[in-house]
């Protein structure tokens, strides 16, 4: 694995976090970086430390951490964007940047250091998830047709992850057994997967089509998104012991998702607003 170092950018916002709605023992507050918009927190961990990306006024892209009620912007080295995508219970975190050479490149960023990899041969690759003991899962394309996940263990070893029959299929996140994701099937359609043991089961809903899982807690409990055909609208998704249910964000229009849930159960996502404007969410449990 070819890696090279380097400092990040940060800088220290004061918190916009608003109390948005009480529910039977939960709690929803909205997530909208300071002077950004459209905040996608993409992980929380069980520190309760979360990690996202927002979009600048001139439509350029953003990491950013979330502790303690304060945000720090995060940038690669010479990226145009920059997105961070998980965060596991070591504070080690996975993202990805698009470069000068008009290529995405992923990176792991631990205690303030950079780590930049890329798939072998491949020209473009993102990396969407890292396990508690190190294990990173995305994607990469170029070195063939179609696009690919990926899983690059913690000796450094890369394989990859391609769902039987398809061209396209993503690798969301992996814990200490098991990688969640999702594929196109023939007619383009996202079809969910969980990849255990060397075999691939696909993961259905009941009256959902499609679903996207996006990630995986260590209990195996999975999250994400997908259309609820009962009312032909994009509900958040969380999947429990073979139980599929609904999360959405109290007065949210759609395009709700589940991005991430952490062992104590508090999830982060994305909702809409009548505006049509895209918000990020934490939901923490009482």
């Amino acid at each position: 694995m070819n890696a090279s170092y380097g400092s990040y950018c940060l800088k220290a916002c004061v918190a916009c976090l608003f109390l948005t709605a009480l529910a039977s023992g939960q709690t929803f507050t909205t997530i909208d970086f300071p002077g950004g918009f459209f905040t996608q927190p993409t992980a929380v961990n069980a520190s309760g430390v979360i990690v996202g990306r927002y979009f600048d006024s001139g439509f350029h892209m953003h990491g950013f951490v979330l502790a303690a009620g304060k945000y720090v912007s995060v940038d690669a080295p010479n990226a145009i964007d920059t997105e961070l995508n998980w965060i596991n219970s070591s504070g080690q975190i996975v993202g990805d940047y698009l470069g000068n050479d008009g290529s995405w490149h992923a990176f792991r960023l631990n205690a303030g250091n950079f780590v930049f990899f890329d798939y072998p041969g491949a020209s473009s690759t993102n990396a969407f998830g890292i396990s508690a003991s190190g294990d990173i899962v995305g994607t990469y394309s170029g070195t063939g047709p179609g696009r690919h996940g990926y899983l690059l263990t913690k000796q450094g070893l890369f394989s990859s992850v391609d769902f039987p029959g398809a061209t396209v299929t993503f690798a969301s996140m992996v814990n200490e057994t098991s990688i969640v994701g999702f594929y196109l099937d023939s007619s383009g359609t996202a079809r969910a997967y969980l990849l255990r043991g060397g075999t691939y089961q696909s993961v259905t809903c009941v009256g959902w089509d499609p679903v996207i899982l996006t990630s995986l807690t260590p209990q195996g409990d999975m999250t994400g998104g997908g259309l609820l055909l009962a009312d032909n609208r994009q509900h958040g998704l969380v999947v429990s012991n073979a139980r599929c249910s609904a999360i959405d964000f109290p007065g949210s229009v759609g395009n709700d998702y589940v991005n991430s849930m952490n062992p104590k159960g508090d999830m982060v996502g994305t909702y809409a607003t009548p505006d049509g404007s895209g918000h990020g969410y934490l939901r923490t449990k009482h």
